[in-house]
């Protein structure tokens, strides 16, 4: 989950929610156990095997919609120029105001599809959104000055006929996905 606050300066802050797993999973605990021995979720097309019990991993653990979630915060404050100015960490409570979807919103971003349903119903967003993408595109200009590799990786889809697959699609990039992920670039140094 993301926000964007413009601040004086043509300053920016992003902040990046992440689910604070540990504030329900204590260390060494039976779930620890399990997750430890899962180390991660594995989405395939037919069936998404969690890291956590489904009641976790889906419910207390996830960022969902109208819900308060305990959650990882990554504060950044980015320049207009792309640069890094001060970042910080914490816990917090945070609730999610908008379903999106990342396909949905890359379209509309792209100008190749209408703005979501959801965006509508909370004041501002659009704008937020466009901030976000605006801020993620300075961080990637800013990394490719400095000499960063932009490798693509592609992830292909399953398309089913019942419970047959009947081909491979590739998935396009996504600049919706794009923008977490330069988010989080940044958040690493």
């Amino acid at each position: 989950m993301t926000v964007a606050e413009a601040l004086p300066g043509k300053k920016v802050k992003i902040l990046v929610a992440v689910a604070d797993v540990d504030a329900l999973v204590k260390k060494n605990s039976a779930i620890d156990e399990h997750a430890r021995q899962n180390t991660t979720s594995v989405y395939t097309a037919g069936k998404t095997f969690p890291m956590l019990p489904e009641k976790l991993s889906t419910d207390l653990t996830s960022l969902n919609y109208q819900e308060d979630r305990p959650a990882m915060v990554i504060e950044m404050v980015i320049s207009d120029e792309g640069e890094m100015q001060s970042s910080d960490i914490y816990r917090a409570l945070v609730r999610n105001h908008a379903k999106l979807a990342y396909n949905s919103v890359a379209a509309w971003l792209e100008g190749k599809g209408p703005a979501p349903e959801a965006m509508a119903a909370v004041p501002g967003l659009a704008e937020n959104l466009r901030i976000q993408d605006r801020v993620a595109q300075q961080l990637k200009a800013r990394r490719h000055e400095h000499g960063a590799l932009d490798l693509q990786t592609l992830e292909a889809r399953p398309v089913f006929a019942g419970d047959e697959i009947q081909d491979l699609r590739v998935d396009e990039r996504n600049r919706a996905k794009e923008i977490i992920e330069d988010f989080m670039i940044a958040a690493n140094g």
